[in-house]
């Protein structure tokens, strides 16, 4: 139960249509790694859970996609090397912890800093946003982030 709590679905966790969509979720998310490859760029907008560690879940997250993509990836060849990009309001902290210690799969969060997880784990940039930040300052932060991850890593 104190996993299940962790993780925030409560007595959820237990109901088969979560399971199946948590599934499909990761499915989703290996999906759109494939397309982009094919074709240049693709999304799974039911993606980006985050928060899932290696070994528990958290923040509504049960599975980590964006590790099981990545990992996928790694594992079947189609790349060496793997860049997560996670703009989401909350810090990547699953993904992060994921592959602190893999130098082959960068993390880049940029986040509100003061929002959930309010323990941070460490990615490899974190960029920590204040509240209510403007669009054109959100894009410029990003873009200068991004350049370097993409020139410095090269994915």
């Amino acid at each position: 139960e104190a996993a299940h709590r962790r993780i925030g679905f409560g007595g959820e966790m237990r109901k088969p249509e979560l399971v199946r969509r948590t599934v499909l979720e990761c499915a989703g998310t290996v999906l759109a790694v494939q397309l982009a490859l094919r074709h240049g760029l693709a999304a799974n907008l039911a993606g980006g859970t985050h928060h899932a560690h290696r070994d528990f879940g958290s923040g509504f997250t049960i599975l980590n996609d964006l590790a099981i993509a990545a990992m996928w990836a790694r594992e079947f060849g189609v790349v060496q090397r793997v860049a997560i990009v996670d703009l989401d309001v909350h810090q990547g902290d699953g993904t992060a912890a994921i592959f602190a210690d893999n130098s082959d799969v960068f993390t880049f969060s940029m986040h509100c800093g003061d929002n959930f997880p309010f323990r941070k784990q460490k990615s490899d940039l974190d960029v920590s946003l204040p509240r209510g930040i403007a669009d054109a300052e959100y894009l410029a932060t990003l873009r200068q982030h991004l350049d370097r991850v993409l020139n410095d890593f090269k994915p």
